[in-house]
């Protein structure tokens, strides 16, 4: 129902990269009477193209479902350029980042996040983000009576520096597992988008690299995913040769 009563829907701000989870959020989404408002940070990765060729893909799908509730709206891309960055953010991440892997992406998000409070961030149990947050702090559930579970930091009881990256955003996939999103992708009825989504950070000719973090990730990964063989040729001979260092270094 592609625009249908869209002025009177509730609206869902959300960051889509076009990859396996945030994806999965939109196509959840899809099935409720809303309206999703999505947003691409641009970073100027070599992945760029591609991650946003799998968010016009994945669009145009949605829309085209005739049991699609939701009014899909169309990516906002926001440049690197027109980021507005925030003094205490920057600092909080330094400090944490003394102690505790967290990616350069938590640090803008959380500028962003600032005047769009409540916007989803699809990352799931295990992720940095998660771990860090409930190894310094905790989660307050905050369930939408619409769209179902979800979570929030609980400002009180989580470590400031934390609370400042953080406190804007919802995690609807708090408590959700990869292999539990790819079982209810295709119990929702997409399961034909779980190849159109986009991971490699570093691809090759328009393939995945097989060498870059989310590819090691996927690789490693249960999911039932089909790999092009020179990626997991490139993903053999990097982890032979990390072995090889291994064995070499004292």
């Amino acid at each position: 129902m592609f625009g249908r009563n869209k002025n009177k829907q509730k609206t869902v701000e959300i960051f889509w990269t076009g990859g396996f989870d945030s994806t999965f959020r939109v196509c959840q989404l899809s099935r409720f009477p809303v309206t999703i408002k999505p947003y691409y940070l641009s970073d100027d990765r070599k992945s760029e193209e591609l991650e946003l060729g799998a968010i016009d893909t994945v669009t145009e799908l949605i829309r085209n479902r005739p049991d699609a509730l939701c009014y899909l709206r169309d990516v906002v891309v926001i440049p690197k350029d027109q980021r507005s960055e925030d003094k205490s953010i920057n600092e909080a991440y330094k400090r944490i980042r003394k102690t505790h892997h967290l990616g350069t992406q938590y640090q803008w998000l959380g500028w962003f996040a600032k005047t769009h409070r409540g916007i989803e961030l699809s990352v799931v149990g295990g992720d940095h983000a998660i771990e860090l947050i409930e190894e310094r702090g905790a989660f307050i559930r905050n369930d939408d009576p619409l769209i179902g579970e979800s979570y929030i930091v609980d400002k009180r009881r989580t470590q400031k520096d934390v609370t400042r990256i953080f406190r804007d955003f919802s995690f609807p996939l708090r408590n959700t597992t990869k292999v539990e999103m790819h079982d209810e992708y295709e119990r929702l009825g997409f399961g034909d988008v779980i190849e159109l989504t986009w991971f490699c950070h570093r691809p090759i000719e328009g393939r995945p690299c097989g060498q870059c973090n989310p590819c090691k990730s996927y690789i490693e990964g249960d999911l039932p995913r089909e790999f092009p063989p020179e990626m997991l040729e490139r993903y053999a001979r990097m982890m032979e040769e990390k072995a090889e260092e291994s064995q070499i270094s004292p």
